[in-house]
């Protein structure tokens, strides 16, 4: 719809991180993934223009680099 709020993910293809489901923001544990480790991870969700989920490193003004530019 022309016009309207567009929902975006932001992701870090490269990072790695465990699942945890204590870290769920959903009531149920379940998920046949706890413990694993696995590769790429939103960093920020905007939904109709709100930011819902916002896991971006702070960069107090700087230009953030990506772990694949740090070497």
């Amino acid at each position: 719809h022309v016009g309207a709020d567009a929902d975006v993910t932001i992701i870090d293809p490269l990072e790695r991180w465990v699942v945890d489901p204590q870290q769920f923001r959903s009531q149920s544990g379940n998920t046949p993934l706890r413990g694993r480790e696995l590769v790429g991870r939103a960093r920020q969700v905007i939904v109709s223009g709100e930011l819902r989920v916002d896991r971006a490193p702070q960069t107090r003004g700087r230009l953030a680099v990506s772990r694949a530019e740090q070497g």
